[in-house]
């Protein structure tokens, strides 16, 4: 581009090689301005399966669909999506083989996020291999997620060096846990069930009342205890 300063801006025209140089062009783009992103659809040459269209957006573009949960659930997710027109369209020329830029918009309907809380875009969190070992090792010893979450920030020079948020380490344990399970002893009993399930129908409803009935004799007993 003409401006050296500004060159991390798209405009109609450029070249890009590939469509991984232009992804990653897209994904510098919106962390400088302040705007999580995603890929559209693309489109596929009939005669040899090549992609010769592809479009970048901004994450707010469009709106939800219908909720096809249970019409009984009453908190729904809070609506993140406002039409965003913002977007970036990229084409194939076949006398090159490179993409070039066939449409850009820019504007947005939203307000972007500051540079000082560009570290909580969901773009940009993710645990790194060295942390998650530094987390699970602090899980293990028995520390708090608080306070590793406060150790690792101070280690890093700050959470905004981090690269992930308190609520990404939880989230991280958990689906530890849960992976851990479905391989491990509850795994095995589970699939064990639903294996018995399959051979007698009627084991679902025998194996259903007794586990019922050994959590309402604990919840009896702790009641006791507590008062």
């Amino acid at each position: 581009m003409d401006n050296i300063e500004h060159d991390w801006v798209p405009r109609e025209g450029m070249n890009f090689n590939t469509l991984d140089d232009a992804w990653d062009f897209w994904k510098n783009y919106g962390r400088r301005v302040g705007f999580n992103f995603r890929k559209h659809y693309a489109n596929k040459s009939k005669k040899d399966n090549v992609i010769t269209f592809r479009r970048f957006l901004c994450s707010k573009e469009g709106y939800r669909g219908v909720d096809k949960r249970d019409h009984l659930i009453i908190e729904h997710r809070s609506e993140t999506r406002t039409g965003c027109p913002v977007r970036m369209g990229i084409m194939l020329n076949r006398s090159t083989g490179q993409f070039f830029v066939h449409e850009f918009v820019s504007e947005h309907n939203h307000i972007l996020r500051f540079a000082e809380c560009a570290h909580m875009m969901g773009s940009k969190r993710k645990i790194a291999d060295v942390q998650a070992i530094e987390v699970q090792l602090a899980a293990d010893s028995g520390l708090k997620q608080k306070n590793t979450f406060e150790f690792l920030g101070r280690q890093s020079g700050g959470r905004a060096n981090l690269g992930f948020l308190q609520l990404d380490q939880k989230n991280y344990l958990r689906s530890k846990r849960q992976r851990e399970m479905a391989y491990g002893e509850v795994g095995c009993l589970l699939r064990y069930f639903q294996n018995k399930t399959l051979e007698d129908p009627s084991f679902f409803m025998q194996c259903s009342w007794i586990i019922q009935s050994k959590l309402l004799i604990y919840s009896g007993q702790m009641q006791g205890c507590t008062l």
